[in-house]
């Protein structure tokens, strides 16, 4: 087992509360194949205590920073030195000084080797390691600007470090500047982050305006955790900064808000910042935090600043009022406001205010290749959803590693669309821009952004991914073995199925299934940890139930949640009242909220009567008897689907995230009428006579009312609200618009 410098040592706490120290990034060696590396894979190592575990990750850290340094310093294990030369130097104050430069070979098998070469100084810690892999002769500048370069140094406080750079980083010199190189030294290689800037760069030159033209620059506010002390009077001195500090913490340690600012003055050099620290530390304060990042943006957007974009590189889980108001007054004011999506992956859903859609641009991110970043939260269905790189940003602090995050990608926009609206603010390209007015607008903006990613590929659109892992409740019941089997059939989901305790049901072989206590908040989290979405098909009696499995879902951070909403087309006013109903009304309302809150996103299956339960439980009519109630003449058309086209309705649902999230989706297999499923019944059984008597639904409903006010709710009294959904056009029970063809 090989640890290498790009190992790398975490944490994890499984649900059930077992500790792991994990080695990401190792590779095996496989001794039956003369040492062959194998790819690199991850290895975890279990603890029940959690001392235990953290001490044995101390140990392991201490012996990969001593393998480190050795790595940095020399050949060990199967290394060899195949090249060597002395240098004299001097030091800063012109001490004579005595350089070893060498190149250390690794024998890879099959007559290949792998090169690095060592740069040293007597009595000196620093040193630096250049990992290429060009043959010893033909190592040359070309090589080492497409080499890793580790440094290896102290800081200040004596303790030693590692840090990744590049040529010019190393060197001093400005990778975005370097542009007549680029097109040389990045010939074959990954593409970098680098990379992308230069691209950037190459696009800003074009957009560069005449040096006689006197427009007015572009202001950018960015709210964050403010400028580092360490580089905070040298950054005040070089670019044009207006600063504001809305904490009362004096001492500056964070240095998110620095590298944010350092990207867009890197993309955008003209700028003129006002930097607003709302933040101590580099994490968001849920409380304090939403207030003063609305008296931040207010102080933006107010004179004589006039901040035309607000870069927000920061968001909460919860809703703000205050800042919804703000966000909402600096959209009115013509202002860009750009949020960052968040970094919690699929453990909650768009931050606020990034998820404020009609006043932000949210921002997500994504690597060099404009892949998905894998701590996005999903994206969502009723908006844009923009990235743009947000990895492996250098660190303004040289010392410390590369920066990432939807933070770094919400910066890299703001920069973006600088260049834009200064591009457009140019003498001579205001006659050839339409609508030249709304460019820095937020509706501008996003027609500029929505062709997706350009020739350039410098941002793209990214796509909420289909869901995987799966938990029903209430699979045993007759819909729930309906869309239970519909899930399985489609082998496209890890399913898990919750059972109360002591339940009786089976399940086929494999089947994952759970115990829970359904009055118990903790049992229900603990079950739902880890699922991407619920499928609830509870029975009548059970959807309140619902309620609790909710909040469950939302504290586990579960992504979709489909309750026990199956049948009437509960958007028509009239419907919504009917008493049988309440308590499906009361989920829907529920699920609503959460959802503009962030917490959850929903569905709700409209299906219409279930036809061939309907027919198995003599709901449409009794074969049993001669008998037949036709409810006001029986002629209004009225959905109906099978069972098992509701579990194939819920598949889709699963399977098209994106375009289903927060909204109903209706479906139905045909169109029937009470006259018409008497016609079918005549056909069945030719020979049978039946006797049938016209009623109206008034009639009965108003007994049931009676009833009701009584506190009575059984199945006589509840009954003809159900034929009031079904068999009364006014309850609208044909759907018009149809999801059948999304759904599949």
């Amino acid at each position: 087992m090989t640890v290498s410098i790009q190992t790398r040592i975490s944490h994890e706490e499984s649900p059930l509360g077992r500790l792991f120290v994990t080695l990401a990034n190792v590779s095996l060696i496989r001794y039956d194949k003369t040492g062959e590396e194998g790819e690199e894979c991850n290895v975890h190592f279990g603890f029940d205590e959690r001392k235990e575990a953290e001490c044995f990750a101390h140990y392991l850290k201490v012996a990969q920073e001593n393998l480190f340094e050795k790595f940095m310093r020399g050949p060990f294990y199967d290394k060899k030195v195949v090249y060597l030369r002395n240098l004299r130097t001097s030091t800063i104050d012109e001490t004579p000084a005595r350089m070893q430069f060498s190149i250390v070979s690794r024998d890879l098998g099959d007559s290949k080797h792998a090169y690095r070469a060592i740069l040293t100084q007597d009595n000196a810690t620093r040193c630096i390691c250049f990992d290429f892999k060009s043959k010893p002769s033909g190592v040359k500048r070309w090589d080492l600007l497409q080499s890793r370069i580790w440094v290896y140094d102290e800081d200040a406080n004596g303790k030693p470090y590692i840090s990744q750079t590049d040529w010019d980083t190393l060197t001093g010199q400005s990778v975005v500047k370097s542009v007549e190189g680029a097109t040389f030294v990045k010939g074959g290689h990954e593409r970098t982050t680098n990379d992308w800037l230069e691209e950037l760069d190459r696009l800003f030159r074009v957009m560069k305006p005449d040096r006689n033209d006197r427009y007015k620059k572009v202001k950018i506010a960015v709210i964050d955790s403010g400028l580092n002390d360490k580089v905070k009077s040298r950054y005040m001195a070089q670019n044009n900064i207006v600063y504001k500090d809305f904490t009362h913490e004096t001492r500056n340690d964070s240095w998110h808000g620095t590298c944010c600012a350092k990207i867009i003055c890197d993309m955008y050099e003209e700028a003129t910042l006002y930097i607003a620290r709302i933040f101590e530390k580099d994490h968001a304060d849920e409380k304090e935090g939403p207030i003063r990042m609305a008296k931040a943006i207010d102080w933006a957007i107010s004179e004589p600043n006039c901040a035309d974009i607000i870069s927000i590189s920061a968001g909460f889980r919860d809703y703000s009022q205050e800042l919804s108001n703000a966000v909402t007054r600096a959209k009115a004011a013509g202002k860009l406001v750009v949020a960052a999506a968040a970094n919690w992956a699929n453990t909650g859903t768009v931050a606020f205010p990034a998820r404020h859609n009609l006043t932000t641009m949210c921002i997500y991110s994504t690597n060099t290749s404009n892949q998905s970043s894998s701590f996005n939260p999903e994206p969502r269905s009723d908006t844009h959803n923009f990235a743009l790189l947000g990895e492996e940003f250098q660190h303004p602090d040289q010392k410390s590693g590369p920066m990432s995050g939807t933070s770094m990608a919400t910066a890299a926009a703001a920069g973006l669309a600088a260049n834009i609206i200064d591009f457009s603010r140019q003498e001579d390209n205001k006659s050839y821009i339409w609508r030249l007015p709304d460019v820095g607008t937020l509706p501008g903006m996003l027609s500029i952004f929505s062709d997706g990613k350009g020739e350039l590929g410098l941002y793209c659109n990214i796509k909420m991914s289909a869901f995987k892992n799966i938990a029903v409740a209430g699979a045993a019941g007759d819909l729930g073995s309906a869309v239970f089997n519909a899930l399985v059939t489609s082998s496209k989901f890890n399913l898990t199925v919750l059972t109360r305790k002591g339940s009786k049901s089976t399940f086929p072989s494999g089947t994952k299934v759970i115990e829970v206590d359904y009055d118990s908040l903790d049992s229900l989290t603990a079950a739902l940890q880890g699922q991407d979405a619920v499928v609830s098909t509870v029975g009548s009696l059970a959807i309140p139930i619902q309620n609790l499995l909710i909040d469950a879902a939302v504290a586990a951070g579960v992504k979709r949640f489909l309750p026990s909403e199956f049948g009437s087309n509960l958007v028509v006013p009239s419907v919504r009242k009917l008493p049988v109903f309440g308590t499906k009304v009361a989920v829907e309302d529920k699920l609503t909220e959460l959802a503009k809150q962030g917490k959850i996103s929903y569905n709700f299956v409209y299906n219409g009567a279930f036809l061939d339960w309907g027919i198995k439980n003599n709901f449409f009519l009794d074969f049993s008897k001669p008998e037949l109630t036709l409810w006001d003449q029986g002629d209004a058309e009225f959905s109906t689907t099978t069972l098992a086209s509701v579990g194939d309705a819920v598949v889709g649902v699963l399977t098209h995230p994106q375009e289903t999230q927060d909204r109903i989706v209706y479906v139905q297999d045909t169109v029937l009428t009470q006259k018409k499923i008497l016609e079918l019944a005549k056909e069945v059984n030719p020979g049978k006579e039946w006797k049938v008597q016209y009623a109206k639904i008034d009639d009965i409903t108003a007994q049931s009312d009676a009833n009701v006010a009584k506190g009575i709710y059984d199945w006589p009294t509840l009954a003809p609200y159900l034929f009031r959904s079904l068999f009364d056009a006014k309850s609208v029970p044909k759907y018009e618009k149809l999801d059948n063809e999304l759904l599949g």
